[in-house]
C-alpha cells in the first residue's frame, strides 16, 4: 500500500519531485498527459542544478501554460510503497493561483481542464488526492 507522509521541513538535497496544486478562475486546474487517460496535478522531476522552486515554476509553465501566478510553498511530502520495497521518494508541494494562461507548450501535456469538483479518474489515485487535500486544508486555514 502506498504511503504518503507530510513534512514542514526537509533538506532540499533530498528532493526529487515537485507537485503544484493550481487554481485558475476559482477552479482546480489539472493536466492530461498525452500518453495517459487520466488527470493529474502539474509537476515532475527536479532537474540537476535546479532548486525546487525553479522546478515548480518550470513544470507549471510546461504543463499548463501559466504565465502569471502567485506560487506559495506548502511543505514537503514523501511517497513509499513498503509492499513493493520501493525506495521512498521526496517532493516539494506548492500551491499556485494562476491569473493568466498562455498557450500550452508543445511538450507532454495534451490538455488542461478546470474542475470545481475533483476528477474521478486520477493518474496517481493513491498519491495526488492526498496532496491536493493537504493544500485545500491549508487554504481553508488562510
Amino acid at each position: 500500500m502506498v504511503q504518503v507522509e507530510f513534512y514542514t521541513e526537509l533538506d532540499e538535497r533530498m528532493l526529487q519531485y515537485v507537485v503544484i496544486a493550481a487554481c485558475f478562475q476559482g477552479r482546480w486546474l489539472f493536466c492530461k498527459h498525452k500518453s495517459r487517460t487520466a488527470y493529474e496535478l502539474p509537476g515532475g522531476h527536479i532537474e540537476e542544478g535546479e532548486s525546487a522552486r525553479q522546478a515548480a515554476e518550470r513544470e507549471l509553465w510546461e504543463e499548463t501554460g501559466a504565465i502569471a501566478y502567485n506560487m506559495i510553498p506548502s511543505g514537503f511530502y514523501s511517497v513509499s510503497d513498503p509492499e513493493r520495497h520501493a525506495q521512498k521518494g521526496y517532493g516539494a508541494l506548492y500551491y499556485a493561483e494562476i491569473t493568466r494562461l498562455g498557450p500550452l507548450p508543445p511538450y507532454e501535456i495534451e490538455a488542461v481542464a478546470l474542475f470545481q469538483e475533483l476528477p474521478e479518474c486520477w493518474t496517481y489515485p493513491e498519491i495526488q488526492p492526498k496532496l491536493l487535500h493537504k493544500i485545500a486544508e491549508q487554504q481553508r486555514r488562510r
